[in-house]
Order: C-alpha cells, then sequence, then structure tokens
C-alpha cells in the first residue's frame, strides 16, 4: 500500500516506529498534507515540534536524488540537512555528487555551504529567525531576539527581555527551570 493511500490515523500510528529517514519524511509529510498538524505528529512521533518542521522543510527542499541517496543510506540526515540549504537543484545536485565523491563529512559539507554564496543566504535565516522570535514572544508572554552568528546562520543567541525579578521568575518557570536546586 500506497503512503499516500493511508488514513491520518493510519500514518499517525505507525509514524514512531519508523527507522528510514526517507520513509520518515514522506510520512510526515503526508500526515501533514492530509490535515495533522506539527503537534500531532510529534506527539506521534515523541518529538519536539522542531524535528517535524525539520523533516517538511527536507521534503520540500531536497532533491529527488538527494532523496534517493538518503534512501540508499549513502548519505545520512545530516547530510540532507546541510543540502537543503543550497536552493538551486542543480548546485545541490553538484554538491552532493562532491559529498558523496569525497566521502565528505557533514562539517565538510556544512562548511562548503557556508562559504558558497549560491547556498541560503544568511539573511534568508535572520528572517526566519525573527519569525520564530515572534511567535516565541507570544507564547512566553515577554518580548524575544534571536542574534545570529554572522558567518553561520545555524548559530546565534536567544534574548527573553523581562523588566523585573518577577517577570524572570515567570520566564522560568515556562522554561521549567527548579530555581529551588540553584545558590
Amino acid at each position: 500500500m500506497e503512503i499516500s493511500e493511508l488514513s491520518v490515523e493510519e500514518l499517525l500510528a505507525s509514524i514512531a516506529s519508523i527507522q528510514s529517514s526517507v520513509i520518515l519524511i514522506r510520512t510526515v509529510s503526508e500526515a501533514h498534507r492530509k490535515g495533522a498538524t506539527t503537534a500531532i505528529i510529534a506527539a506521534a512521533r515523541k518529538c519536539g515540534e522542531p524535528a517535524i518542521r525539520h523533516l517538511l522543510r527536507l521534503d520540500r527542499k531536497l532533491t529527488n536524488d538527494a532523496k534517493d541517496r538518503l534512501a540508499e543510506g549513502r548519505i545520512t540526515l545530516g547530510h540532507a540537512r546541510a543540502l537543503a540549504g543550497w536552493d538551486s537543484e542543480a548546485k545541490q545536485n553538484e554538491m552532493l555528487q562532491r559529498c558523496m565523491s569525497g566521502n565528505w563529512s557533514v562539517r565538510t559539507l556544512e562548511r562548503a555551504k557556508c562559504s558558497d554564496p549560491n547556498s541560503q543566504s544568511i539573511e534568508v535565516a535572520a528572517a526566519e529567525y525573527e519569525r520564530l522570535a515572534a511567535y516565541v514572544g507570544v507564547q512566553t508572554g515577554y518580548p524575544c531576539t534571536f542574534q545570529t552568528d554572522k558567518t553561520n546562520s545555524q548559530s546565534g543567541k536567544l534574548q527573553l527581555a523581562f523588566n523585573s525579578y518577577a517577570e524572570l521568575d515567570g520566564i522560568l518557570r515556562r522554561l521549567r527551570v527548579n530555581m529551588d536546586d540553584w545558590n
């Protein structure tokens, strides 16, 4: 039976036990396409929503060649994540071939991506962080900002603003930080 023929309930029931990265990506995408939210999928997989959003991004961004190599086990999920940073299908496939022929580690591929002007720009990543900061601000009730690293769009700082110790205490409670053990 094809993944597309399964109901949302069947997709969610199978999602926790899937081991193959490509089947997981396709199953998550199909469940999302059929109306399951990232929260519902994350609960079924017993993981966080960011991991599910990452899988959805990989399904949208990866070329079929990259998905095939992932399915064959010739590249890892880490390689796939790095390859998704190239928007051009031709460039992504070129880097995939270079990665495989050179037996590159994920770190080597990421370094190549950071030095390539054709990869997803730092500005694009910064815009995504701004959207995420606004969302985190709404969820926590406190202003939030992200400062991205100028050379690596995947690293940076998260800042939550507060005006009093009481607000700080509220933030820490929402983050489930137990201050009883601190001193």
